[in-house]
């Protein structure tokens, strides 16, 4: 499975969704989130790029799209789209200075988006 693929690499700590948009594909992404989280007990971190807003995936999840499903597995998000104009060589993990490194899980909790350093 693709969860026990994950494992096979031991100097891994994460695993990033990325490009096309994974918000688009919601469902399968959350089930599989949740498998690498589940595998043998072993914590990954789990981040995903978006070039949605915090906000605006909040604002519109429901039971068809699966954003909060997905968010819900997630410990960081990159969100924001690439802006070329605001593009940074000196930011870590991100490419323009519009977009936000968010703790996801504590976000979650607090109800608004909690943005902190990249480790």
């Amino acid at each position: 499975s693709a969860a026990s693929d994950v494992y096979k690499r031991q100097l891994l700590d994460g695993v990033t969704f990325s490009g096309g948009e994974p918000f688009c594909q919601c469902k399968p992404l959350a089930e599989l989130a949740g498998r690498i989280k589940a595998f043998h007990g072993f914590p990954l971190n789990v981040i995903s790029f978006t070039g949605y807003t915090y906000e605006y995936l909040i604002a519109n999840a429901d039971d068809n799209n699966g954003y909060l499903e997905l968010l819900q597995q997630l410990d960081y998000l990159v969100d924001g789209p690439f802006i070329l104009s605001q593009r940074s060589l000196e930011l870590k993990f991100m490419g323009s200075k519009n977009q936000r490194f968010i703790d996801v899980q504590r976000s979650l909790k607090e109800g608004r988006a909690v943005v902190v350093e990249p480790y």
